[in-house]
């Protein structure tokens, strides 16, 4: 369990306790009734404080769904509501019933790529591929600042370096047909980009 620190402070301009409290790096505040100033106004905050801190997990074995869920709360109170909607959605529909039982220790970049890869093989086009994987680098992050472990690190290489580790694969394995002609050259790359495209992301 979480415990709290600090003490709430009182304010004179809005006549309130407050108190700030952090926990898997969600930040949030707490006040009194207005016109508390008395001591019993101080418990006040504090117990809305302490309430919260007690339903927070900083277990790292907790499950995906669950962190994504606290993901999606702390977007709300920070971006607009188009983009967290958007996040919530892929949650719903691609990664928490694939990988929303798994724990966040337990976690690994075959775990992701399965994600990417069952929405390929359902027909998302690219640019959805995309986001999906936009989508995984924020989620980790934020697992990663609220300290969480997980062996997760192919998916946090650039879109590019994946892009161009691909194309040197393809390159070593096809150089003596590529260059027959200049449009079949483009034709093959084009097509080795749809091929892949569920590998390299963006």
């Amino acid at each position: 369990m979480n415990h709290r620190n600090n003490e709430a402070r009182w304010s004179e301009k809005d006549k309130r306790w407050h108190i700030y409290v952090q926990s898997n790096g969600n930040r949030h505040h707490f006040a009194s009734s207005v016109g508390m100033n008395s001591r019993k106004g101080k418990i006040e905050a504090e117990k809305k404080a302490d309430k919260w801190l007690e339903t927070q997990l900083s277990d790292e074995n907790q499950k995906v769904e669950i962190l994504y869920d606290k993901w999606i709360e702390s977007l709300k109170e920070r971006t607009q509501t188009a983009y967290w909607k958007q996040y919530e959605s892929y949650g719903k529909v691609w990664i928490k019933p694939l990988i929303g039982c798994k724990r966040m220790n337990r976690l690994n970049e075959n775990d992701l790529d399965k994600v990417i890869a069952d929405a390929y093989k359902k027909g998302l086009a690219h640019k959805s591929l995309c986001n999906i994987r936009s989508c995984l680098v924020s989620f980790l992050k934020y697992a990663r600042n609220v300290e969480l472990q997980c062996s997760c690190r192919t998916i946090l290489l650039s879109p590019k370096t994946r892009r161009e580790a691909k194309e040197n694969v393809y390159h070593r394995k096809r150089l003596p047909y590529c260059y027959q002609a200049k449009k079949q050259h483009a034709e093959a790359s084009h097509a080795l980009t749809s091929t892949f495209t569920h590998i390299v992301f963006c």
